[in-house]
């Protein structure tokens, strides 16, 4: 309990499951006791049966664990310190990132798309944002300056950004709002800018449909969303 105190319920629960999961796998009778050939063993049973990051979570999760009780001197060693750690490589490569043919391809098949599809698709490309940043923007988080260049505010917390808005994608949202019957006057307002006829928001799940379309439709379907996100850093540093 001392340990997952400052943990939501949802990490609680994965932690404890991966532990669970070590005791059962290593059939240690006392986690006080065991050993660094058990915790080799134990990540070797995982590194076959699960994909590369997943085993790196597990290695995490039971590091943490097994340290938190080195430090309130239950154990003296932390066995994981002497396991190799997996590794997955975080590189992106060229197949990974859109090239700027490749962008435009897909802006040109933009035109088959409503006004609501076409401006998230423009707005991922254009700000580098994650779906659960684009289904949570509001109406009053875009922000204006006094030489007409527009931004948005994007994220929470230590994660909040400011990211100035490419004119085509501005454009877009006016024609959005014109489409929606909304005032030509952007009132900020705690309304989400996303939504769909039958709701006042939209969910991820939505947003992945739109990409997985709108990709199909510029004969792009190698790519997905986070792939956008990608190739925004890239061409950004470009």
């Amino acid at each position: 309990k001392l340990f997952s105190i400052k943990m939501t319920p949802a990490t609680k629960k994965d932690y404890l499951s991966k532990i669970i999961l070590f005791k059962k796998e290593t059939e240690v009778e006392d986690l006080l006791e065991v050993t660094k050939n058990e915790c080799r063993d134990f990540m070797s049973f995982v590194e076959e049966q699960y994909a590369k990051s997943t085993c790196e979570k597990i290695f995490s999760y039971l590091h943490s664990f097994f340290e938190f009780m080195k430090k309130e001197k239950i154990i003296e060693l932390n066995p994981f310190t002497l396991v190799e750690k997996p590794v997955v490589t975080r590189e992106k490569g060229k197949k990974d990132v859109l090239s700027i043919q490749e962008i435009n391809q897909l802006i040109d098949a933009l035109d088959k798309l409503n006004a609501r599809d076409r401006l998230i698709m423009v707005f991922l490309a254009t700000t580098g944002c994650l779906l659960n940043e684009l289904v949570k923007v509001k109406w009053k988080d875009l922000i204006a300056d006094e030489y007409n260049n527009f931004y948005i505010r994007l994220g929470q917390g230590k994660k909040e950004r400011v990211v100035k808005l490419h004119p085509y994608c501005f454009k877009l949202i006016e024609s959005y709002r014109y489409f929606s019957d909304l005032s030509e006057i952007i009132i900020p307002s705690d309304d989400y800018i996303f939504t769909t006829q039958k709701s006042q928001s939209i969910t991820d799940r939505n947003v992945r449909l739109i990409v997985r379309k709108a990709f199909d439709m510029a004969g792009l379907s190698n790519y997905s969303a986070k792939d956008l996100r990608h190739s925004y850093a890239a061409i950004s540093l470009m």
